[in-house]
């Protein structure tokens, strides 16, 4: 999934294997609103991951994967249509990202290719010219990711570079040379995202793993460490995303524990903590997170969106996608539409197991502090 701007508004770009989304045919990619789909130029035969790039003068939604656009496997969606990017590697594309390393942003894409322009699996287009960024990493890169640890912003590969052990498991580029940042990982990466969890911001890792192996891992730019009792099983998505109660970090993929208790794919960790979102998201495996508001300025806040092969959102029908977002209004506690007594038990309820919903000024203590914001909240009304 990817959010953008475009000439019509906001959207929120789904990709992957489909004929389309509800009764709309749009194969293989789709864009949300905020408040319908709508059908985009059908591509390929499945999209792996999705990018904005500035492209001809403007952001362009870039896809790679399996897309035989032209023969080309990476493509801009320009206007209404995809255009091949000139020059590109001919095999399926894995994974894209954008770094600028002082001399414009250019576009990365990790590709089962060896020797182009001299790098293996990784290919650079700075929009006009393919070329090959040093000598490369091992194998495809599901994940590229922007982190500036304070030396300034640096381009990570969920690979290690071709002159790096291959036990090093995350490859960076500097701009001028990948090196090894000695992550030695019991899983291969194949999720990444930047989040300050009030420790200053740290580079999350995530990736697939069985039995009782942890499968998340947080790098501040110096050391690795864990996060509490951590995660059992694949971690595929990770996402930074605040529902208004201050930024958490999101795991998703077949998670089956986090932080020792049980949750169902996806869970939250925030104030040095693991809680499960609900009853989770059942039937299948979450493959990707993304961050949406879709009113865009308007005044409902973003919402956190999860795809995947899951059939069941908190206990309901809800195949392939799911939306996680605050309430409109935070009174209604019920979710009802109705500020009422209920609302009022429901939030003693939480309040009473110390739920982190509760948690409502965000000290990281449920108290009776907590209690007053409610009940101010609950006299205003919605």
């Amino acid at each position: 999934m990817q959010a953008m701007e475009t000439p019509s508004g906001p959207r929120l770009y789904l990709g992957g294997v489909f004929a389309g989304a509800g009764s709309i045919p749009s194969p293989n990619l789709v864009a949300w609103t905020g408040s319908a789909f709508e059908p985009g130029p059908g591509v390929g035969t499945e999209v792996l991951t999705l990018a904005v790039f500035p492209y001809q003068g403007q952001p362009r939604l870039v896809a790679g994967g399996f897309l035989n656009v032209a023969g080309r496997n990476v493509a801009a969606l320009v206007g209404a249509a995809w255009a091949g990017l000139p020059g590109s590697p001919t095999p399926w594309v894995g994974g894209l990202g954008v770094f600028d390393d002082g001399s414009g942003p250019s576009l990365f894409v990790s590709t089962p290719v060896i020797g182009f322009h001299g790098s293996d699996y990784i290919a650079r287009f700075d929009g006009a010219a393919w070329s090959g960024p040093g000598r490369g990493i091992i194998s495809v890169a599901r994940a590229l990711t922007v982190f500036d640890h304070g030396s300034g912003p640096r381009l990570y590969a969920s690979w290690p570079p071709v002159t790096a052990p291959t036990s090093d498991r995350v490859g960076v580029w500097n701009g001028s040379a990948w090196t090894g940042i000695g992550a030695q990982l019991p899983f291969r990466p194949d999720a990444m995202v930047v989040h300050d969890d009030g420790a200053g911001p740290a580079l999350f890792v995530g990736g697939p793993g069985s039995g009782p192996t942890v499968t998340l891992a947080r790098y501040d730019g110096s050391a690795w460490s864990g996060l509490g009792a951590g995660t059992v099983g694949p971690v595929r998505a990770l996402a930074s995303y605040d529902d208004g109660s201050g930024p958490a970090l999101y795991a998703a993929g077949t998670i089956t524990s986090a932080g020792g208790a049980p949750v169902a794919a996806i869970a939250r960790w925030k104030n040095g903590r693991w809680t499960p979102l609900g009853p989770g998201l059942t039937g299948g495996s979450v493959e990707t997170l993304a961050v949406f508001d879709d009113d865009g300025p308007g005044p409902i806040p973003p919402a956190l969106y999860a795809g995947g092969t899951f059939t069941h959102a908190g206990g309901a029908p809800s195949p392939f996608l799911a939306r996680w977002a605050p309430p409109a209004c935070r009174a209604d506690w019920t979710g009802d539409g109705v500020v009422d007594f209920n609302d009022l038990l429901g939030f003693l309820n939480d309040f009473n197991a110390a739920g982190e919903y509760a948690d409502l000024n965000a000290d990281g203590v449920v108290d009776f502090n907590d209690l007053l914001e409610f009940l101010n909240l609950s006299n205003a009304g919605c």
